[in-house]
């Protein structure tokens, strides 16, 4: 796995593809001139320590094979704890035509891991869950469809808790197309750091057994299922405006509608109530040929359980959870990033229908 690397093969998404924040004050002089010779040092003494290691692959030609025979590309899982293996292996498979990326945090010193990863051929994709997980979500979907990136991605996210696996990676499938294929290790001798993770850094020549699961591949997520009685009733109401020679701005609000009661007493909105009725939105404009002017959502960025639905699966039982809402009931950070993509994508297929150029990221 230390087989030499020019990293100017290495796709390099453009700063607004990758979308991250910056920190807010510039990155000191000596950081700038100092982080390349550092990184280039570390990648090579990277190299040095992989090609001491003993490593036997197991589930390679059973699972992968048939991908890498495709060209496919796919989502490797790995527990945060044994992500350095996972970056050696993911690695090694350039040869095959593997694209690998990793996330790698947007803070200045995020930057000297990005630079490392580069070193070692590998694509960076600066954000975290807690920071701009929004936007590194983004650019992970725009990387899959357009570099045919294989990022590597920890279910259990930058801060935990360890080995919880969390919504991020199969809504990450579901939208790309891609399936998840499950990567662990273990190692004949190695040492746990003090982390909350507890990292586990196998030792110089120890003997590495990687194990590759079977790939899972998982139901992509449909742009809807509305009734046709919905989008005939919408059509009529676009109609009798045209008629009327009114100029209107057409915004939907598929909240208030959609809010229902649940046999326990809670007040809740079912996400797909509210993706199918945005979507029928979109639908009966693009058949009328006017414009959907607008979308209103109400939302927050925590891990509410207010409204029920989504990629995350929250049921009328989790409402209890974490129902913080004082008035009405909002999507959590994960069914608005699901929307935002699923709202993203079928506009994006609108203008191609219409031979309109994609808009610049």
């Amino acid at each position: 796995m230390g087989e030499p690397h020019d990293e100017r093969d290495t796709p390099v998404l453009p700063d607004r593809e990758r979308g991250a924040p910056r920190a807010q004050k510039p990155m000191p002089r000596w950081r700038t001139a100092l982080f390349p010779k550092v990184a280039g040092l570390l990648a090579g003494l990277m190299r040095i320590y992989w090609a001491s290691l003993r490593v036997h692959v197991h589930g390679e030609e059973e699972h992968l094979e048939p991908l890498l025979a495709r060209g496919e590309r796919f989502i490797p899982c790995v527990w945060h704890q044994r992500q350095i293996m996972g970056v050696a292996y993911l690695r090694s498979l350039r040869s095959r035509g593997v694209v690998p990326g990793a996330l790698v945090s947007p803070s200045k010193d995020g930057e000297l891991g990005a630079r490392l990863l580069d070193k070692l051929g590998v694509t960076g994709i600066r954000g975290s869950g807690r920071r701009s997980g929004a936007l590194a979500m983004r650019d992970m979907y725009v990387a899959i469809k357009e570099a045919n990136l294989s990022p590597l991605i920890a279910p259990d996210g930058s801060t935990g808790p360890p080995h919880e696996f969390k919504p991020g990676a199969i809504m990450l499938a579901r939208l790309s197309g891609s399936p998840v294929v499950p990567i662990s290790f273990a190692c004949s001798i190695g040492v746990k750091l003090r982390t909350w993770d507890r990292l586990l850094v196998p030792l110089p020549f120890s003997r590495i057994a990687i194990e590759v699961g079977e790939p899972i591949e998982l139901e992509p997520i449909m742009a809807m299922s509305e009734s046709p009685e919905t989008v005939a009733r919408m059509g009529d109401a676009l109609t009798a405006v045209e008629d009327a020679g009114l100029n209107v701005l057409w915004v939907s609000d598929p909240m208030h509608g959609n809010t229902i009661k649940t046999e326990n007493g809670f007040k809740t909105r079912p996400f797909e109530r509210v993706r199918d009725e945005i979507m029928a939105f979109f639908e009966v404009h693009e058949q009328m040929g006017t414009h959907p002017g607008g979308v209103h959502l109400e939302m927050t960025g925590k891990n509410v359980t207010e409204c029920t639905g989504g990629t995350a699966t929250v049921t009328e039982g989790d409402l209890e959870l974490r129902y913080e809402t004082e008035c009405d009931p909002r999507l959590n950070a994960s069914q608005a990033l699901e929307l935002a993509f699923l709202m993203a994508k079928e506009l994006g297929e609108m203008r191609a229908r219409r031979g309109v150029p994609p808009s610049p990221p």
